[in-house]
């Protein structure tokens, strides 16, 4: 089982929030379960302004953690075909489709962002 995490799940995380601590928590003790990241999430974390030496150092360590799902061309046609079918946002679309290529589960506190792409697995940090 893959689960691919959503920019605000590391982002909550790394804040030490119950739910992003228990996501990461899960993901290590259970072997049945990889964590991934779209390329366009770590884009989104490490893009954020004003961040620190020790935050920027934090984020890179917890996401070497992980496998980074590039955006391919199979990624880019899903992304394209997605935005065809609903309203969603390109960088929210190539996390579907990342996770779509690949068969994983998407975890987000934003579960309204991706309820309207077909055959999408998609969690809620709180439900797992």
């Amino acid at each position: 089982m893959r689960w691919l995490l959503d920019s605000n799940v590391i982002i909550d995380a790394l804040a030490g929030l119950p739910h992003g601590v228990a996501i990461l928590r899960e993901a290590r003790i259970r072997s049945d379960i990889s964590i991934v990241y779209s390329a366009i999430t770590r884009i989104e974390v490490l893009g954020f302004p004003n961040l620190s030496e020790q935050e920027e150092t934090a984020i890179r360590r917890l996401m070497d953690e992980f496998e980074e799902v590039a955006v391919t061309n199979a990624v880019i046609e899903r992304t394209i075909e997605i935005r065809k079918l609903v309203r969603i946002k390109i960088p929210d679309a190539i996390i579907a489709a990342s996770a779509d290529v690949i068969q994983a589960t998407v975890i987000t506190r934003n579960t309204n962002d991706f309820q309207h792409v077909p055959g999408l697995n998609v969690l809620h940090p709180d439900k797992i």
